[in-house]
């Protein structure tokens, strides 16, 4: 009888938190959608709705301010843009972060551990601090108006934080891995592209 009754004060237990924590995910989530469907509403109405009743649903929609936009040339030249700026970026990030994390995670050389530090100091150094330094060196470079201005800095302020993520990653894998990788005749670069990085890809 005291069995059952702790198995069912368990499983009550069990429920209790489980609703709990499904509340608190509900919660998080709708906190977060908020912002995106206020942007949507936002779109629908007109400035002067917008100002007035900005937690309203839009009534009548006003499809026309969407439209309109969509049919504005320079809009399809800024988003080409942003998807290229975004596209170069993503990959020399992923390329730059995993080459240099795997060399902190699997490779001893001398100072190692002073030029990984000067890598997580960047992380105190957000974009919107430097930025006016940034812009004199950008300047000094002729890349002022220039996609490719954006695409260097977006990717130097992208590589601390990440080198430090993908290295966690890199140094979680087992050396004895990297040893039968050796022994059956792997280079270190074929160890890092055909066995690390698919066991890496959660983290890439």
């Amino acid at each position: 009888m005291s069995r059952s009754s702790s198995h069912s004060s368990w499983k009550t237990n069990k429920l209790v938190s489980r609703f709990f924590q499904y509340l608190i995910l509900t919660i998080i989530v709708v906190l977060m959608f908020v912002p995106i469907v206020m942007l949507v509403f936002g779109a629908l109405k007109t400035r002067g709705e917008l100002i007035a009743h900005p937690y309203t649903v839009p009534i009548p929609p006003r499809w026309e301010n969407i439209t309109g936009i969509l049919k504005t040339p320079i809009f399809w030249d800024l988003l080409r843009n942003s998807l290229f700026v975004m596209f170069i970026v993503t990959i020399a990030v992923v390329v730059i972060c995993s080459l240099a994390a795997f060399v902190f995670a699997r490779m001893e050389f001398r100072a190692k551990g002073l030029a990984f530090n000067l890598f997580t100091l960047g992380l105190m150094f957000p974009i919107n601090v430097a930025i006016l330094p940034v812009y004199f060196v950008l300047r000094q470079m002729d890349l002022i108006d220039n996609l490719w201005g954006v695409i260097i800095v977006q990717t130097a302020f992208q590589l601390s934080g990440n080198i430090m993520i993908l290295r966690g990653f890199f140094t979680a894998i087992p050396a004895e891995l990297q040893d039968a990788a050796y022994i059956d005749g792997c280079t270190t670069f074929d160890f890092f592209w055909r066995i690390l990085l698919p066991l890496a890809r959660p983290a890439l």
